[in-house]
């Protein structure tokens, strides 16, 4: 995974630069950029948590290759439609099954699929509206979101190791 330290790092910085912002826009602009750092950050993670769920599993380059291609051609990080299915399409339906099991199990299911449903939305207007013409979460409500789900991903992250034995 990315460290921890670095994303936070990055949003703090932004959260700093928002509320020193001189104007409305630049304010705007400061929020946007928070939640594609954070979307950014997710999305890499998700493709950690697949690859290391295979880590080592595969000898033959062709289907390393079909690995990389079905991390590559995912675009984004909503739960259902893209994590899932791209697990899988790579780890298969136990890997699925079982970490989807240990998140429940844990009781932070619904809040997992929330706050990336959320996301997820915010992430798309910050990549299709300009800011000009739209408001952001400010980057303390990012940081939050980037704080309620860590602990998740994290240990999403952990629990994908065990398809590696």
């Amino acid at each position: 995974m990315i460290s921890k330290q670095e994303i936070e790092r990055d949003l703090i910085k932004l959260k700093r630069l928002y509320e020193k912002a001189p104007d409305t826009h630049t304010s705007v602009f400061y929020s946007k950029l928070a939640i594609l750092e954070l979307s950014s950050w997710i999305e890499l993670s998700f493709d950690k948590i697949v690859k290391r769920s295979i880590n080592n599993k595969l000898t033959l380059c062709k289907y390393q290759a079909l690995v990389e291609s079905s991390i590559k051609r995912n675009n984004s990080f909503s739960y259902k439609n893209h994590f899932i299915p791209m697990l899988q399409k790579i780890s298969g339906l136990v890997a699925c099954e079982d970490i989807e099991t240990k998140i429940k199990s844990s009781g932070k299911f619904e809040q997992l699929t929330n706050e990336l449903t959320i996301l997820v939305e915010e992430r798309n207007k910050a990549a299709h509206v300009g800011v000009r013409h739209t408001t952001y979460d400010a980057p303390s409500v990012t940081i939050q979101r980037f704080k309620d789900l860590y602990p998740t991903i994290k240990d999403m992250y952990t629990w994908s190791v065990r398809y590696c034995s």
